[in-house]
């Protein structure tokens, strides 16, 4: 019964191949490599493909190559190449790690396919140029997944994304730097129950008294905000753009949000292809 149910995820991932459907690639490679006990399988899924560098000379360049352990993709290897190597590599998922003086460090995630060739070439940005807790998301394409759940490659250009959501405190900040915030404040309060709702007292709006006393406060000041609609969140955004000097910050598209949390290849979560409760 094992060697026919590899067998089929065998003919299944050949179709895939042929389709280029890298989520099912992904997933079906998974199970073979957790089904093959004997590892005869396995090496059916060493077809390689190729990565070009073309970074400048001076950065430090470090490949890490990620395995899906436990339903989650982590790095099991790391090692140092040339900014302008050719590599042969295992078909599979790879974050390639830049380090050049001056600039700041970049983190892009790859995928190499079997009998492709990517050619990694990013743009690099200094550090006045990214604002302190943002990270460069690097252009390119990646795997996106549409409304009928079908996976198509999608490109963006380089954008930058905040490491951090938008936390509490920084929203009482917003909520209080009105000349008038007892009533200029009002449009922007979160769409929560009433007994969750900022209250008005001694000159400013704070978070309801009740919820501080519970072992996971929802307003600590520390966590995301939350319940607002998008005209409160782009308020908040441009008030936030002001306090830090940067013109142009907005909400990012669904397809940034995507390609900053899932990565380039197609996995079906963030961390991976197996949906994990514990994570």
């Amino acid at each position: 019964a094992m060697s026919m149910l590899l067998d089929l995820h065998g003919n299944h991932l050949s179709e895939a191949n042929d389709a280029r459907d890298t989520r099912t690639i992904r997933q079906l490679e998974a199970e073979i490599r957790h089904w093959d006990i004997d590892k005869t399988r396995v090496e059916t899924l060493r077809d390689q493909g190729e990565l070009q560098l073309g970074l400048p000379r001076g950065t430090h360049v470090q490949l890490e190559t990620l395995h899906e352990q436990g339903g989650r993709l982590v790095a099991c290897k790391t090692a140092c190449v040339s900014p302008t190597a050719k590599l042969n590599l295992a078909s599979g998922s790879y974050i390639v790690i830049v380090n050049w003086e001056g600039f700041v460090p970049m983190r892009i995630p790859v995928l190499v396919e079997r009998g492709q060739t990517q050619t990694l070439n990013p743009n690099f940005y200094t550090r006045t140029e990214v604002p302190e807790g943002f990270v460069i998301i690097s252009g390119g394409p990646f795997m996106s997944t549409n409304r009928d759940g079908e996976q198509e490659i999608r490109s963006l250009p380089d954008y930058a994304m905040a490491e951090l959501p938008f936390t509490n405190k920084l929203y009482f900040e917003f909520l209080n730097h009105f000349k008038n915030p007892e009533n200029d404040a009002i449009p922007y309060l979160a769409n929560a129950l009433d007994e969750e709702k900022p209250y008005f007292k001694d000159g400013q709006w704070n978070p309801p008294l009740w919820n501080m006393n519970t072992k996971n406060p929802p307003w600590h000041p520390s966590w995301p905000v939350k319940a607002l609609n998008r005209f409160q969140a782009e308020a908040l955004i441009a008030w936030y753009g002001q306090k830090i000097g940067v013109a142009n910050l907005r909400i990012p598209t669904w397809l940034e949000f995507e390609k900053t949390a899932r990565g380039v290849d197609g996995r079906r979560y963030p961390w991976g292809n197996r949906f994990a409760d514990d994570f």
